[in-house]
């Protein structure tokens, strides 16, 4: 708006300038004057303007490689090298992002047309992923072998083939945790390990008093050869064979229990405490 009152006349901006505090100083201003059409004064012209720009510190420099020249001219000129476009000389990202040491930053090594393979996309030159992920040798990251079809069957990221050296306890050729998750093994105590690797499990958890205490969680468990000590009794469920388990909450909230997937049906009973014959407070059938 114009400002009349001051001598000379002014123009004040319609919004506060602070708007731009922060911003860089560089670049192109554009100034917009807009004639009121309350304004009925004889026409005048608008001559010129400024810009005063004022800095709360002093300008942080940007020369990386410290030759004087800011970083932003080295790259126009030509002085440096900015392959990444990232505006930062490459000569000041080496050798912290040159994993390969071949003076080339890693970025540019797998762009198209660049010296490295990048198969995972990471922007990590595949022979460096090798150093620290290729456990079968082949000189392909371990991901990107998976990727290109090598069996996985637990989604760690690393082959099968080479998880079987440390994780087939029994010897049958499939990963101990997909053994467990198709159910071809169970594991009683929740440890991740098949039962049958196990001398003892200790899961002998057929009466109330030798309950397994469980955690948080999913596992697998077996009524086979138990007996029954509960007092369940439900649809034909009296007769039923049993197994205990104990949970210990940390602190107050709500409890889920489920057998859902089990192939055939079940009964959940919750108890306070033992003889489970007295103790009950609630069943609940799960077809």
């Amino acid at each position: 708006p114009f400002d009349q009152i001051v001598s000379p006349p002014s123009y004040k901006p319609d919004e506060p300038l602070s708007a731009f505090d922060g911003l860089p100083a560089e670049g192109l201003w554009t100034l917009t004057v807009i004639t009121s059409p309350y304004w009925t004064a004889p026409t005048n012209t608008f001559d010129d303007w400024g810009l005063i720009v004022t800095l709360d510190s002093a300008p942080v420099s940007c020369d990386c490689n410290g030759n004087g020249v800011q970083d932003v001219d080295d790259i126009a000129s030509g002085t440096s090298a900015d392959c990444d476009g990232n505006v930062v000389p490459d000569e000041c990202e080496l050798p912290a992002n040159d994993c390969n040491a071949n003076g080339i930053l890693d970025a540019c090594d797998v762009l198209s047309g660049g010296s490295s393979l990048d198969c995972n996309g990471n922007a990590v030159p595949d022979e460096c992923d090798v150093a620290s992920g290729d456990c079968n040798g082949n000189g392909v990251p371990d991901d990107c072998d998976v990727a290109a079809g090598s069996p996985d069957c637990d989604g760690n990221q690393v082959p099968d083939a080479c998880d079987l050296v440390t994780h087939d306890c029994n010897g049958n050729g499939t990963v101990d945790a997909c053994d467990l998750a198709a159910g071809t093994s169970e594991d009683c105590n929740f440890n991740g390990i098949p039962d049958e690797c196990e001398s003892d499990p200790g899961c002998d958890n057929d009466f109330c008093e030798d309950a397994l205490s469980i955690c948080p969680g999913s596992g697998d468990g077996s009524t086979i050869g138990a007996s029954r000590d509960g007092d369940a009794a439900c649809d034909g469920y009296h007769e039923s064979p049993d197994v205990w388990y104990s949970y210990t909450p940390g602190s107050d909230g709500l409890v889920t229990a489920s057998t859902c997937g089990s192939p055939y049906d079940t009964l959940l009973s919750v108890h306070s405490g033992c003889p489970g014959e007295q103790s009950k407070r609630a069943t609940v059938k799960s077809a």
